[in-house]
């Protein structure tokens, strides 16, 4: 290690100190925007010191994996009594339930596969340790996909490319709003990841054995990772093939595509055997609902948050990576016309690229036409465009890294602007009525609702009261609801109850009865 690298990883970690610091409440800065500038830090120090060439590959793999670290303990929230977000509560432990008393059918009735379920109980039983802290951290597995996703691509592209891309692709907000939460995906975005190096590393008859057995893997851990991950291989077996007999003067394939048929195909079956046998009820509403949303345009208009003056400027930087991905797009557009030639993933993800960036575009500004929120595309949409965009920002000018630093900076800024600074910042005592994190009081009203209440309540966030078997009725719903106890939390800006119908009454929430 040269003093150079020693350099880079000492400004480094003393920046890492300096996020978990703040971020963990040890000290507060004066304004919320210090800790996200100084995670973007994090980002933009490797993309700078790998571009000149400063960096070995332990230091690029240690800080492929620290660099995301970081902002995915500050949402998981280490001193946070519970799960991050409702899903875990709603979702995952049921479906977990269920699983460990043998109910199968039903897990898949709700489109919840056993993959994930089956790893967590076996980590379970080896390790020793309940869902807390078990449920809470074993989700930073999905942190691994980003090494694996830089190995895979240092077999098509230079070593700093590969390493840029990976790192860009560490930055989607996804990963900390959605991925590392206690769910289904935690295992499946490594197995993603496995899969891509398996392509673009094994031979032949090596390579169909090992990615059978990891796609049939994903296929039994996660729906819609494993529909669009076969959506991606698809497009890269079809592409070329379809370019090769019907060849277009200006574009053809430099190789032949990988023998994906015959993995790809039974992976498929299975995929659509587990929708039809095991979900077929939620399938065919599935189905129903996307043919009335084809054809009689009832759509689900997508919801921002809650406007604050607090988030006004992170929004601000947020929505610009509209702009962020529109550029991505030319950039592979470009790469894919300039040359009458090119790989057959290239041309197979691109292809996969457009179909997908065309449904999330569609989805996010005319109304869900398809029951899956635009967010959830994201990942996989800006994986494609970063892995086939990223080698066009050294094109012609390869030392000219300023222009890969600041097209990064753009990228990384407007992905991390998403995370809300409540989610960001660990801070018992305060929360808000979005989703996110729960005060120590909140969870004992939770527990007493759960002990002295059978019936409905109507409250802000349902993770908190279905965690205790409540059944949760939110507020913006409850004209004609007929329910036992209704919720108080000081967030909500209304006015504190003040009369006899109170019955736990706690610092920052208070529960009341109905009638």
């Amino acid at each position: 290690m040269n003093r150079a690298e020693k350099s880079v990883l000492i400004v480094y970690s003393l920046l890492w100190t300096l996020g978990a610091t703040f971020g963990f409440g040890i000290v507060r800065p004066d304004s919320t925007a210090i800790n996200y500038v100084l995670i973007i830090l994090l980002y933009i120090i490797p993309i700078t010191a790998i571009c000149y060439g400063l960096l070995s590959t332990p230091s690029k793999l240690g800080l492929l994996v620290a660099t995301p670290l970081l902002p995915s303990l500050l949402v998981l929230d280490p001193v946070e009594l519970g799960l991050y977000g409702h899903d875990p509560y709603i979702h995952t432990l049921p479906a977990l339930s269920q699983f460990q008393h043998g109910a199968i059918s039903q897990m898949l009735s709700e489109l919840s596969f056993p993959g994930m379920y089956a790893f967590y109980s076996a980590m379970e039983a080896v390790l020793g340790l309940g869902p807390n802290p078990l449920a809470k951290y074993i989700p930073l597995l999905s942190l691994t996909a980003i090494p694996i996703i830089y190995l895979a691509f240092r077999r098509v592209y230079a070593d700093r490319v590969a390493f840029v891309a990976a790192t860009l692709f560490s930055s989607v907000r996804l990963i900390y709003l959605f991925e590392i939460k206690f769910i289904d995906e935690f295992l499946a975005v490594p197995l993603f990841a496995v899969v891509l190096l398996v392509l673009f590393t094994l031979g032949d008859r090596r390579q169909r054995y090992l990615l059978l057995l990891f796609l049939l893997v994903l296929v039994l851990t996660h729906h819609v990772f494993s529909l669009l991950l076969l959506l991606i291989l698809g497009f890269w077996l079809f592409i070329p093939l379809l370019l090769q007999k019907q060849p277009l003067r200006r574009l053809q394939p430099t190789s032949k595509p990988p023998k994906l048929f015959l993995p790809t195909s039974l992976a498929s079956l299975l995929l659509c055997w587990l929708l039809i046998w095991g979900g077929s009820q939620t399938t065919s509403g599935l189905v129903v609902y996307l043919v009335k949303g084809l054809i009689m345009g009832d759509t689900l208009a997508v919801k921002g948050g809650v406007s604050s003056p607090v988030l006004t400027q992170l929004k601000l930087i947020s929505r610009m990576s509209i702009l962020a991905i529109a550029g991505l797009c030319l950039l592979v557009a470009y790469r894919v016309l300039n040359r009458r030639s090119q790989s057959d993933w290239v041309l197979g993800w691109s292809a996969a690229a457009g179909v997908i960036g065309g449904v999330y575009a569609v989805t996010l500004f005319a109304g869900r036409l398809i029951p899956l929120d635009p967010g959830r595309l994201l990942i996989h949409w800006f994986f494609l465009l970063i892995g086939v965009a990223t080698p066009v920002l050294w094109l012609k000018k390869p030392k000219r890294h300023y222009v890969v630093i600041l097209a990064s900076i753009f990228i990384v800024a407007t992905q991390l602007a998403a995370i809300p600074p409540v989610v960001m910042y660990s801070d018992i005592d305060t929360t808000t009525t979005g989703e996110g994190h729960y005060t120590p009081a909140q969870f004992e009203a939770s527990a007493w609702a759960g002990q002295y209440t059978d019936g409905p309540i109507i409250a802000y966030e349902s993770g908190l009261w279905v965690s205790n078997g409540i059944e949760f009725i939110s507020y913006t719903n409850n004209e004609f609801a007929d329910c036992q106890l209704k919720s108080w939390r000081k967030e909500s800006g209304d006015p504190r109850p003040m009369n006899e119908s109170i019955v736990f009454d706690s610092n920052d929430i208070a529960l009341q009865t109905c009638r």
